[in-house]
């Protein structure tokens, strides 16, 4: 018996929101004043959109832009690059 392997744990899953919570989120944005407001709300649709992660977003260089209009060079966990269709 102590030959026997123990079965594995599986990895736990990512934490997401739920829709009701982007709701809120998508409100909240559109609710707060001014230009911080907008760019507050084209973060949260961006973000539900492509599921990028936060620190995804706020680490996006403005030239993840800059070669093709419809696309975004995301740089993720493990300094691995993706591409994000907008």
């Amino acid at each position: 018996s102590s030959n026997i392997d123990s079965p594995q744990q599986g990895q736990a899953l990512p934490k997401f929101l739920s829709i009701e919570e982007i709701d809120r989120l998508i409100i909240a944005a559109t609710n707060h004043p001014g230009i911080k407001g907008k760019r507050l709300l084209a973060m949260v649709e961006l973000m539900y959109a492509t599921g990028m992660r936060v620190s995804e977003l706020v680490e996006l260089p403005f030239a993840a832009a800059s070669r093709d209009p419809q696309m975004l060079i995301v740089r993720g966990k493990g300094s691995k690059e993706r591409l994000v269709p907008l």
